[in-house]
């Protein structure tokens, strides 16, 4: 009896995975069937199906009469159909539909993987070989039965066999699934899946279905394919995974000539009895993997960290931490030596550690485990604390004695009138200008940037507590020469500073966890490949370019107290310590471009980025502490007064020559000094308070700097005028002047030396080294 009517059938076929860890690739090589034109099989193109480049499925029918078959083994009807195709594909009614999706009938194949697009890696080797890269595929059947048959057909007794298949890609023709062999029907049947497969309790890999794998003897491999997987119509709600088996034996690869893409196609069939009663129809329905070719390769050479590069790197790090470690078990045993009390210890050893720190983290740069890569980020945070606690240091130091040192060094107001000549007065007042401009631009922005670190060391409210907690005798009435600067307001500084980078590197750690790893880069054509971390570039961006920053910022604080006293001035450590450091990271960055590559090792590599690590950090803790330690092992005594005299030979050296004759113009000028050595200026002379020194000189004491630069003047003044002399020349006026004012220099010089010859080093202070020894016992008192 006809069937009218009846509802569709909508077949959900299973996903079938690649999973490579424990299986190996098979394949087919030598078929006798090849992927053929279209033109050359009895069909005809479709309307819209992928053979003429179409995005729709191909339906093929095949009719054959029931002398062939196994009525008994219903199972079995796909073999005998397969092998009645081979034998003899013109005695079957065989048919290429012109459309598939016309009533109904479609078959979609998806890729559910996490593999790289558009790369499928195949290992070539024996049986024996196993991979840990996978594609897995997902196929989706529905067939309208009502396009096939009119008979009426037991829903249990239906079966539907799929499987995936690979053709390559630049042969001739489209792929179509048509092709089949009879041996390879005489090693395995169709699995059949049984109705309670998905209440079995789940053991380890029981979610996956393994197929046997196909061996072949011919050596032109054209296509590959899986096994036939058989399920009933009744599950076509329920899905499945299995893996397929597939070997690649080298005698195959080697004919193929290495690569090749291949396009994927999802095939499935199932068998029907045909409206006449008397035959049965077979439906083949296959349809297109969207997007590129796969791309099917040899096992790619995958290069480890080796373990000569382990050994290279631990030695670096031992050797480094060794260093560091031992500054700062130095700085701890030597703590109360003047020195570092100066030098505020604390801040030193903090130093000391986190170099020491950074160094000995630098193992986690080696690609060994998963968790190496997870804590790899908090490499940035020693290394951050670094460049941050030599800005604390130095803002605290310039804060303190900022204030005094300032005294009697405001800009020249009086032209010199020593320049001959309209043109020499104008290029002098050019020079002047220019000098005036530069000097006003640096200082705004001196001033901008200690206001900043100010801000965030919280000095106002730090002060303001303080304040609040001192006693009121212990309160200040006046303006003082110098500003208390707490180790809470430097702890501040170092903190706000350091937040940024702490907070990025948490972030990083803690929300990129699960997916941080060690992974496989592959090169472009996946026949090479190295171990790495999986790294996020922003992270790695913004904490480096941080990071420099933080060491620009420490470079700049260190130039803004360039005229400090010698025991405070780090302007040349920090200078040195940053322009080796950013030699050391131009040249090594460069050389991480270039080896940034799968192709090469990732002993280069790591290698690279553990050198700029520990050397960047010991090198900075190598010129800021090993000066002080030095000077400690050293056994010499630290006097005030000779700070005191370092401090003025700098201001000394550092004035210009305007400056020179505005001091010497302020001191002619002067009236009587005060007993504070505070000189007031006449009515006449210029509006200034100049800071006279009385200066101690003792037993083996060099003398001051600026007393010895005006008796080399005196030298070469008075050879100048011997040898005019000598030549019966008489002295012009000029000559004259100079003598005058070198002389009348010299000698106020040295009515500012007081000879004290029979006394000990240090066992007196001049009057300005008492004023100013305040600043310098706050950084002493405040210890580390």
């Amino acid at each position: 009896m006809p069937h009218t009517s009846r509802p569709r059938r909508r077949l959900s076929l299973s996903v079938m995975s690649f999973f490579l860890p424990a299986t190996i690739l098979l394949v087919l090589c030598g078929t006798p069937a090849t992927a053929q034109d279209a033109s050359e099989l009895p069909i005809v193109g479709t309307l819209d199906g992928y053979d003429v480049g179409g995005n729709y499925s191909i339906c093929w029918t095949s009719q054959f009469d029931d002398t062939i078959q196994n009525t008994d083994a219903q199972e079995k009807s796909l073999l005998n159909m397969n092998r009645q195709l081979e034998t003899n594909p013109q005695a079957s009614l065989f048919t290429q539909l012109p459309t598939c999706s016309e009533n109904g009938t479609k078959m979609t194949i998806s890729r559910t993987d996490e593999a790289p697009e558009g790369l499928w890696v195949m290992w070539k080797g024996n049986r024996n070989d196993t991979s840990t890269v996978s594609a897995v595929f997902e196929i989706d059947l529905e067939v309208n039965l009502d396009d096939f048959t009119t008979v009426n057909v037991d829903e249990d007794s239906l079966w539907v066999w799929y499987r995936v298949f690979m053709c390559n890609a630049p042969r001739v023709g489209f792929c179509q699934p048509l092709v089949d062999s009879p041996k390879w029907d005489g090693y395995n049947d169709p699995i059949v899946i049984p109705d309670d497969l998905f209440a079995v309790v789940p053991t380890v890999n029981s979610q996956y279905i393994t197929l046997d794998s196909v061996p072949t003897d011919d050596s032109a491999a054209i296509t590959f394919r899986t096994d036939w997987v058989a399920n009933r119509l009744q599950r076509f709600d329920s899905t499945l995974t299995f893996t397929g088996k597939i070997q690649l034996p080298t005698m195959c690869w080697d004919s193929m000539g290495g690569n090749n893409n291949y396009i994927v196609v999802g095939h499935a069939t199932l068998e029907l009895p045909s409206s006449s009663g008397n035959d049965f129809v077979r439906v083949d329905v296959s349809s297109l993997l969207p997007g590129d070719p796969l791309m099917v390769t040899t096992k790619p050479t995958v290069k480890d960290f080796s373990t000569g590069a382990i050994v290279f790197v631990s030695i670096l790090i031992g050797v480094a931490g060794l260093m560091t470690l031992g500054m700062f078990c130095y700085i701890v045993v030597h703590r109360n030596h003047r020195v570092m009390t100066l030098a505020q210890s604390g801040m030193l050893g903090a130093l000391a550690a986190a170099s020491c720190a950074t160094i000995i983290m630098s193992f986690l740069l080696m690609p060994l485990y998963d968790a190496f890569c997870k804590l790899q980020a908090l490499l940035f945070l020693p290394a951050t604390f670094m460049p941050t606690i030599l800005v604390g240091r130095l803002w605290r130091v310039y804060t303190t004695l900022s204030v005094a040192h300032s005294l009697g060094r405001s800009p020249p107001t009086v032209s010199s009138a020593l320049d001959e000549g309209s043109g020499s007065r104008k290029l002098s007042s050019i020079r002047q200008h220019t000098r005036e401009s530069l000097s006003k631009v640096s200082k705004k922005s001196e001033e901008w940037v200690m206001k900043f670190l100010s801000l965030l060391a919280c000095s106002f409210f730090v002060q303001r507590v303080e304040q609040r907690r001192s006693t009121p005798s212990k309160r200040r009435s006046i303006v003082s020469l110098r500003r208390t600067t707490t180790r809470t307001e430097t702890l501040l500084l170092i903190f706000f500073l350091t937040l940024p980078q702490v907070v990025v590197t948490l972030f990083d750690v803690i929300h990129y966890w699960d997916t941080t790893n060690l992974w496989i880069s592959y090169s472009e054509d996946a026949a090479s490949g190295r171990i790495e971390c999986r790294s996020r570039t922003w992270v790695t961006f913004f904490s480096g370019g941080y990071l420099a920053a933080m060491f620009v910022l420490a470079m700049y604080v260190a130039w803004c107290s360039r005229l400090l006293p010698s025991a405070f001035n780090e302007k040349d450590a920090v200078f040195r310590a940053g322009f080796i450091s950013g030699l050391i990271v131009i040249i090594i960055t460069v050389a991480l471009s270039y080896s940034d590559i799968p192709e090469v090792s990732p002993n280069l590599y790591v290698c690279f980025k553990a050198v700029m690590a520990i050397g960047v950090s010991l090198l900075t803790a190598w010129s800021v502490i090993m000066p002080k330690i030095r000077r400690v092992h050293s056994g010499e005594m630290v006097v005030l007064t000779n700070i005191l005299r370092d401090m003025n030979g700098v201001n000394t050296s550092s004035l210009s020559s305007e400056e020179e004759e505005y001091r010497r113009a302020s001191q002619e000028a002067a009236a009587r000094p005060s007993r504070d050595g505070i000189v007031t200026p006449s009515n006449d002379g210029p509006r200034k308070r100049v800071t006279h020194c009385k200066t101690v000189l003792r037993n083996d004491e060099p003398i001051p700097k600026k007393l010895e630069r005006q008796l080399y003047q005196l030298n070469g003044l008075t050879e100048a005028i011997t040898d005019r002399c000598a030549e019966g020349r008489p002295m012009d006026k000029t000559e004259w002047e100079a003598l005058l004012r070198v002389t009348t220099d010299l000698t106020r010089e040295f009515e500012n030396v007081r000879m004290r010859f029979n006394d000990a080093p240090g066992s007196e202070s001049n009057s300005e080294s008492n004023r100013m020894n305040g600043s310098f016992g706050e950084l002493e008192r405040a210890g580390p």
